[in-house]
């Protein structure tokens, strides 16, 4: 029952964050001297422009005309159907005068989510694979030759940028080696035309599947996990260094429990705190290293739209900039609250009482 009351204190926490975040998200951007009729009508110096009462009926057909708070009421409204509105990039007027509407926001967003989703999630898979039993063995044998190797070849890993990395890999394994595809994107489900394939001289290819999906995400995986590595190798030995000389540690030991059990079992279970602690810090981390992952690989993950809503050209497009924050922002405090309560479940004090905390922790907390 404290667990459950713990998990809603933190959700309800959660949604007042992602509220603040979207409204101020709406007032910084009433301070940037743009019009958003900028982007059906001409604008700019020019003397044959539109009268005033033109930009006038398409402020109003656009809704920027109303008061900041009746728009951020009609965002929310729109968020809460889940469509999140339409774009304001691609909307135009006929000889008419018709005015029509741009994209659907929503429906762009869940595209490209799925693209950057592919890329964080096979990289941290892939990180995990390499990270866990590496940095185990590691913490095995401290200051031997293999430690000394792993944690400098994962120092060099750490200082090179994603954008260098991503380059050299795409250069040799894709270009040179065609080992893989060397950019473009293929859908898991379903099928598309992707630029990119084996050489540059290519025709755009159709593409889609399992199979097609994994070879043009490898390379990109691979260049998140690389970035990552020396941070999670280095926490992941010291915990567990610390663990393994830990009272539990020697008991288990004592009875009998072989060198991999103890590793495995006992001194890496009791050191996932911290890891959880910074697997949480590092999520928005995550996500701004994936949007040079998109941009070396050229896939249209949410980077490529969040260049398209601040391309400055015409304005900023602020439906696709309310919307990529709450999705941003959905994801990086949602997966904070799902790490809370799973913090929470395997140490208990973390979420009782200030009373019991204190108990707990010999009056400390």
């Amino acid at each position: 029952m404290k667990l459950v009351f713990y998990a809603v204190r933190r959700a309800v926490v959660a949604f007042f964050l992602l509220v603040a975040l979207t409204f101020v998200t709406f007032v910084i951007f009433w301070q940037i001297p743009s019009d958003p009729a900028c982007y059906v009508l001409p604008c700019g110096p020019a003397r044959n422009l539109p009268p005033a009462s033109e930009f006038k009926r398409v402020r109003h057909f656009m809704g920027t005309d109303r008061p900041i708070v009746v728009q951020y009421w009609n965002f929310l409204a729109h968020a809460v159907r889940g469509d999140l509105g339409t774009a304001w990039t691609g909307m135009y007027e006929d000889q008419t005068g018709k005015i029509f509407r741009g994209p659907s926001v929503g429906s762009t967003l869940g595209d490209a989510v799925r693209v950057t989703g592919s890329v964080v999630l096979g990289g941290v898979v892939i990180l995990l694979l390499i990270t866990i039993p590496v940095g185990l063995l590691a913490a095995s044998r401290p200051n031997s030759i293999f430690d000394r190797t792993v944690l400098a070849v994962s120092l060099v890993a750490i200082s090179t940028h994603p954008i260098v990395v991503g380059t050299v890999l795409q250069t040799f394994a894709g270009k040179d080696w065609q080992l893989v595809p060397s950019q473009g994107y293929c859908p898991l489900i379903g099928g598309q035309t992707a630029g990119g394939g084996f050489a540059s001289n290519q025709a755009a290819l159709s593409c889609g599947g399992p199979k097609d999906w994994a070879t043009h995400l490898i390379l990109p995986w691979i260049t998140f996990a690389l970035f990552f590595v020396a941070i999670y190798l280095r926490m992941i030995r010291v915990t567990v260094i610390e663990a393994l000389g830990s009272q539990y540690v020697r008991t288990a030991r004592a009875k009998g429990a072989g060198e991999w059990r103890v590793l495995r079992v006992h001194a890496f279970r009791n050191a996932l705190l911290p890891i959880l602690t910074m697997v949480g810090m590092d999520i928005g981390v995550a996500l701004g290293i994936s949007l040079y992952i998109e941009a070396v690989y050229g896939l249209p993950g949410l980077g490529h739209v969040a260049l398209t809503a601040l391309n400055g050209t015409v304005g900023f497009d602020l439906p696709f900039i309310a919307g990529l924050v709450l999705v941003v922002g959905i994801v990086v405090i949602g997966l904070n609250l799902v790490i809370d309560i799973v913090y929470a479940v395997l140490d208990p004090r973390i979420g009782s009482s200030s009373r019991e905390r204190r108990r707990a922790f010999g009056g400390l907390a």
